[in-house]
């Protein structure tokens, strides 16, 4: 799912945001081990914010008697498990050029674990999708593009907006999909 809200949340007031969908995938019986098994993205646009939270996009399966691979990565930001296995923030608060190169490659990381989780590559995706609203020009060449390879053939597609909490500044989300098809409304 792509979802957008008005503007970046508390820690606390994301988890309240979250509280009744966690709920109600629970109530339909979708938790796998403990864990909400939807992949989705969740941003807060910069220029011309949504009045309130609204679903922009979502994906789903159908059959098919193709074999090519698909798959769906949820947003990830900048954060990595600590000590203890505590989520932390990478180079919090930092914005400079080094800052966000370091929140790109933790990110770029965590993305690259779930493909691989998945046996699965970059050079799959048909869409990769950059969330922020700082000046990542200078990592484009150096950091992105040579870890996403074969996907650059693809793009990116930079949306200027802000991950879902205050704090996070860079978020990346991808997929690979057969068909897709846009609505407009």
């Amino acid at each position: 799912m792509h979802l957008r809200i008005p503007q970046p949340l508390t820690m606390k007031g994301f988890e309240e945001f979250n509280r009744p969908y966690i709920e109600r995938l629970k109530s339909w019986g979708l938790e796998v081990d403990g864990a909400n098994p939807v992949a989705r993205t969740n941003v807060a646009l910069e220029v011309s914010p949504v009045p309130e939270p609204m679903l922009a996009g979502f994906f789903y399966t159908d059959q098919s008697e193709g074999r090519a691979a698909t798959f769906v990565l949820s947003g990830a930001a900048e954060m990595r498990a600590g000590e203890g296995g505590k989520r932390e923030l990478v180079a919090p608060g930092d914005t400079s050029a080094l800052g966000i190169r370091r929140k790109l490659e933790c990110v770029i990381e965590a993305l690259t674990g779930h493909l691989r989780e998945l046996s699965l590559g970059w050079d799959l995706a048909t869409a990769v999708n950059l969330y922020t609203v700082h000046d990542v020009h200078h990592t484009f060449a150096s950091t992105l593009l040579p870890a996403i390879g074969a996907a650059t053939q693809v793009g990116v597609n930079w949306h200027y907006a802000r991950p879902p909490m205050i704090g996070l500044e860079v978020e990346i989300d991808a997929h690979a999909v057969r068909r897709e098809v846009v609505l407009t409304i």
